[in-house]
């Protein structure tokens, strides 16, 4: 190895850069923090978190941003640093087993959580008693659906993505009917006596979340329709659209994902603490129903006790009113990772501290 390479090695091993970059991250967190008074969560995760590079705004009469490392930079060169320690540092020796198997460890932390952010996909199924779904709702992106019910089976709907949507403008596509020029977007709205009013933007400490609406005006051929607002307020209903004789419903709603099994609500109970409305229990007794697999059963998911079913885990997420249930289903394929570096970090920290257990009994009394 040259001379150069070896200093480079060193440089990235040095404790000096694993405090300084300790720092950067307790610092992230802080200002990650504070930023969640203006913001929603998700939109400081994916903004300072899940970035190489975050822009920090710095308050004051002529506001401005700064850059500083995001999660994805500083995680990274923490690997790098531990990794680089370990090579410069290493030692083929017993005495080192417990040492190694916490850094190693921590390596599956650091790649645990790196896979969860990158691949985690979650949605929310909301069921009423003795009804089912087959799909879950990404309650933080909406789309415009163009809803054809001329189908004896079924229905065939179009989507316009709220990226689309936000972007305003005219948008044309050969599978919708007509035509959707965008002429307002409003990240977040109540409406008021049929109109759509811009309200400020959901933040992390408020614990709701936004509710978007758009001021569309549809046209065929040039030829105007009419105008439309269509809210995600789940009490407004799909609104008609007649053209060339046919009717089609638009409704804004959450984007869904459709999947190859369907649940069926049995039962649902839920408990609140004597006294509150805080929820101290709830459980759904749910079927499980998955043609193409041949599956066909019944299972109980509560607070505490998940469903794990074909790579997706169910969680019991929440419940509205009485009867109505609402699952978490998340696809995780790094939801094993952190679990094993646990067992890893404890099983070096076991070895660490019987190595130097033996050692202080085998000292000769003094």
């Amino acid at each position: 190895m040259s001379r150069l390479a070896r200093r480079s090695l060193h440089a990235l091993a040095s404790l000096k850069l694993t405090v300084a970059l300790i720092a950067l991250s307790l610092a992230l967190v802080f200002v990650g923090t504070l930023a969640q008074v203006g913001h929603s969560l998700l939109w400081v995760q994916q903004n300072y978190f899940h970035r190489l590079i975050a822009w920090v705004a710095v308050p004051g009469p002529d506001s401005f941003k700064l850059p500083m490392p995001g999660g994805y930079l500083l995680g990274g060169l923490l690997l790098v640093n531990l990794l680089a320690s370990q090579v410069t540092r290493f030692e083929p020796r017993w005495r080192r087993v417990g040492t190694l198997l916490m850094h190693a460890g921590i390596v599956l932390l650091l790649a645990g959580e790196l896979i969860s952010g990158l691949c985690r996909v979650e949605g929310r199924m909301a069921i009423a008693k003795n009804e089912s779904a087959n799909y879950v709702e990404d309650a933080h992106r909406m789309e415009l659906v163009v809803i054809d019910p001329s189908p004896a089976d079924h229905d065939r709907i179009v989507g316009v993505p709220q990226s689309m949507l936000a972007g305003g403008g005219m948008i044309r596509d050969a599978q919708l009917p007509f035509d959707v020029h965008v002429e307002r977007w409003l990240a977040n709205s109540e409406l008021v006596d049929g109109t759509a009013r811009e309200v400020p933007l959901e933040t992390g400490v408020s614990g709701r979340i936004d509710i978007p609406s758009a001021d569309l005006t549809l046209e065929r051929d040039g030829v105007p329709l009419g105008r439309w607002i269509v809210s995600a307020d789940p009490r407004v209903a799909p609104q008609p659209v007649e053209v060339d004789g046919r009717t089609y419903d638009i409704a804004l709603r959450p984007r869904r994902d459709y999947k190859p099994y369907t649940i069926h609500l049995l039962e649902f109970t839920h408990e609140k603490h004597p006294g509150t409305d805080r929820p101290k229990r709830f459980e759904s007794r749910i079927r499980l129903v998955d043609p193409a697999a041949g599956v066909d059963r019944e299972a109980r998911i509560s607070m505490n006790q998940p469903l794990r079913y074909a790579g997706e885990t169910i969680y019991q997420s929440s419940f509205q009113g009485e009867d109505v249930t609402v699952l978490l289903v998340v696809n995780n394929p790094g939801w094993l990772v952190p679990y094993l570096a646990c067992v890893v970090i404890a099983i070096g920290m076991l070895l660490h501290f019987a190595r130097s257990l033996v050692g202080f009994a085998r000292r000769p009394a003094s």
